[in-house]
């Protein structure tokens, strides 16, 4: 396993490859790896799995998609969705919902629009050369129904002035798996909703549910989120662990489950943070403002006891 320094830029996993375990190390630290169902890996074909991630200063967007095998080379609605959702979960406006309502009315529109692009991807895509006619008219009848997959996405504000808690908004519609951990446990807040039936399609847009999603703080009283664990339903050993896998056990269950002579793709991608270290700048610089608020209103050197007091509270807090 290597580790890298985190860029500030767009970032996709490779399909035609494998990734064994890769860390990398940073104001987000993530974890990811990539192998191709082993049928695909005998073929010498690209797998149908895809996911890309961003960093932009303190958030932190993701997705995962799995394209449906079945239907018209599920790699295609895979990766044109997985950059779609990277696109969605960039603007600021959509950012700004905080009701989850609202928020699952809007991905559903722009999911359903978008499908206008992703079928005439689809429809320019072309088949391999020298396959049989019978096949090539199979083919030309799963291009009329689209191309699909499932997903999983999301982004991560660590805290700062506009939300002292930060703040997690996620999205999914599938069985492709979405975890949510505190430091000790994960939890059990997104419910029985990975459900196979339901997908995105470039045809018909959502099918069988509008997309899930989650709105919530990082930070709440009971507790704090620093981590995200998503992977596609070819890693479902994973499913119910009681703690997180520390690098050399995660990269044997991966291995594990590829190995498997029936295995499906496997994707993995897992972002954690260290909310406690944030939220400590952000209230050092509040309080800063405020000692400076104060010496320029009141032209005194010495601040009032109110203020000396939460400067006393935070020092002792962030030891």
């Amino acid at each position: 396993m290597s580790a890298k320094k985190l860029v500030a830029s767009l970032e996709r996993i490779d399909p035609r490859i494998e990734t064994p375990l890769q860390q990398i190390m940073g104001s987000f630290h993530i974890r990811y790896s990539y192998y191709r169902a082993a049928e695909t890996r005998l073929a010498g074909d690209s797998g149908q799995d895809y996911f890309v991630w961003k960093q932009q200063k303190n958030s932190f967007i993701f997705a995962l998609c799995d394209g449906v095998s079945m239907s018209f080379f599920g790699e295609i609605a895979a990766q044109l969705l997985g950059d779609f959702l990277i696109d969605c979960l960039s603007i600021e406006e959509l950012n700004g919902y905080e009701d989850h309502l609202l928020l699952q009315k809007k991905l559903q529109q722009l999911l359903h629009d978008y499908t206008f692009h992703a079928s005439e991807q689809v429809s320019k895509y072309q088949l391999p050369k020298g396959i049989p006619n019978v096949l090539n008219e199979v083919l030309e009848e799963k291009r009329v129904l689209g191309s699909e997959t499932t997903f999983v996405c999301g982004r991560i504000d660590l805290p700062d002035s506009s939300h002292p808690n930060g703040k997690i908004m996620l999205a999914w519609l599938g069985d492709s798996r979405l975890q949510i951990w505190d430091s000790e446990k994960e939890l059990n807040v997104l419910g029985e909703t990975f459900i196979s039936s339901e997908r995105w399609s470039t045809k018909r847009g959502c099918i069988g549910h509008e997309p899930h999603v989650l709105i919530r703080p990082l930070i709440t009283p009971s507790n704090q989120i620093n981590r995200i664990v998503a992977y596609s339903d070819g890693l479902t050993i994973l499913d119910d662990l009681p703690h997180i896998l520390d690098n050399e056990l995660l990269q044997v269950q991966i291995i594990k489950a590829a190995m498997n002579p029936t295995s499906d793709d496997i994707s993995l991608f897992e972002v954690g943070w260290n909310n406690r270290k944030q939220a400590q700048v952000v209230e050092s610089r509040i309080i800063a403002s405020e000692v400076l608020e104060f010496s320029s209103r009141t032209r005194k050197r010495r601040p009032s006891k109110s203020v000396i007091k939460r400067l006393l509270t935070f020092f002792k807090w962030s030891k």
